[in-house]
């Protein structure tokens, strides 16, 4: 595994980054963002890949700012969450 691969649970507040612009970051595991004001952004130009399944639940929000922020999720994509 690189050092940017992330095999890890979280729960409460998360700060997770590629380290600089356009990072390729790799994350094993579900993806659930949920809570008040919960969200997830990735840094501009990142891509990441999620295996398994992303999902949004109470005010949890995915942001994408800019146009070369990339996830890519090999699992399944539930949209329950914030606005």
């Amino acid at each position: 595994a690189g050092p940017q691969d992330r095999d890890d649970r979280r729960t409460g507040t998360s700060f997770l980054s590629g380290g600089t612009s356009g990072a390729k970051v790799t994350l094993n595991g579900d993806v659930i963002i949920g809570g008040t004001a919960a969200f997830f952004s990735p840094n501009t130009g990142d891509k990441w890949t999620i295996n398994g399944d992303l999902s949004t639940t109470g005010g949890g929000t995915l942001v994408m700012n800019n146009v070369a922020d990339t996830i890519e999720v090999n699992g399944n994509v539930s949209f329950g969450g914030g606005d």
